[in-house]
């Protein structure tokens, strides 16, 4: 059986996304991640989660003033979140992560300055002779296959 929030993006009805963040507001988190990128059994396109941000954010934010922390890889889904996100209503918006191995690293670091955006730091990533790479362990990685 889908989840409220699987069925509510299924069916462009922004009630499931609502109720979770009703819900974790009661239980008393101090942020709202937000994160719709697909997965395995739910593909959400790229050009599908900018469409519909400026519409679920708005939506979250009818329910709750907890700050949204925005999850994403992409800078143009950070740009076209915080367009939406009403300040007043949420306080400080969160950027949900920067790692120095992002692609557009000073396009999201802009963002922040601009939108004055708390941020979390990644320190899970490093860079490698061979491009990026995870910290998992203090030993260099093998060249590529």
């Amino acid at each position: 059986m889908p989840t409220p929030v699987r069925r509510a993006w299924s069916n462009r009805n922004w009630e499931g996304y609502q109720d979770l963040a009703r819900k974790q507001t009661e239980l008393g988190v101090e942020a709202l991640d937000l994160n719709i990128d697909g997965t395995q059994t739910l593909p959400v396109k790229r050009a599908e989660m900018l469409e519909l941000l400026p519409e679920i954010v708005p939506a979250i934010q009818e329910v709750t003033s907890s700050p949204i922390c925005f999850d994403n890889p992409f800078v143009e889904f950070h740009k076209v979140a915080l367009k939406h996100y009403d300040r007043e209503k949420g306080g400080p918006p969160i950027m949900n992560s920067v790692a120095a191995s992002r692609d557009g690293l000073d396009e999201f670091v802009e963002l922040v300055a601009e939108y004055d955006m708390r941020v979390i730091v990644m320190a899970s990533e490093r860079f490698a002779q061979y491009g990026s790479a995870q910290c998992l362990s203090d030993r260099s990685d093998p060249p590529p296959a």
